[in-house]
């Protein structure tokens, strides 16, 4: 409601520092590939001095203008991830563990990230979630286009997504690991180091 988003409208999301290194270039080439689709793209995060000259030039595209919104930094972004329909993530530098990713796993969304970093290891791809190439305009777009499309799929994938969150990655199953794990160590005698 804050930004006048119809209740039906499919949202894309994109959550974090809005810097080259996290494919904001390539979320904006797939979002121009597919703008005569239905949809917001709604970027949420603090927008680094060089990724600004490339959102004024989609906004500045007639096709594009009135579904690209930039909130800056919130600190309210779980609400917003579960308004979302899709989350993106496509950084172009290898990720040791994205939070967003984590994020959008745990609000039940399907998550179109790339394949180049940590991603991989809780990321099924096509089961709960999508990894695609770094800076591949083409992938993204196709994905973003299926996804938007198809409805059922997006629940699908999603419903995966929070499920594996749930069952592996949740804080309370880490911890549960943890304390398996000391467990282990102390009834065997033997030292952590």
């Amino acid at each position: 409601k804050e930004y006048g988003i119809e209740e039906d409208m499919p949202m894309i999301l994109f959550s974090g520092r809005l810097v080259m290194e996290k494919g904001i270039v390539t979320i904006l080439d797939a979002a121009e590939h597919i703008a005569d689709q239905r949809f917001i793209l709604l970027f949420v995060g603090p927008v680094h001095a060089q990724v600004q000259p490339y959102i004024d030039r989609a906004l500045a595209n007639p096709k594009l203008a009135d579904k690209i919104i930039t909130t800056g930094f919130r600190s309210d972004i779980w609400s917003i991830t579960q308004a979302a329909d899709i989350c993106v993530q496509p950084s172009i530098i290898a990720e040791a563990g994205s939070l967003s990713v984590l994020e959008a796993m745990q609000a039940g969304k399907p998550v179109i990230a790339t394949n180049n970093g940590s991603q991989g290891e809780y990321v099924d791809n096509g089961v709960n979630g999508i990894l695609i190439s770094p800076e591949d305009v083409d992938a993204l777009s196709t994905h973003l286009d299926i996804l938007l499309n198809n409805r059922e799929l997006r629940m699908k994938i999603g419903a995966a997504a929070k499920e594996k969150f749930d069952t592996i990655l949740s804080w309370k199953n880490f911890v549960s690991h943890y304390e398996e794990l000391y467990t282990t160590v102390v009834a065997e005698g033997r030292e952590l180091k």
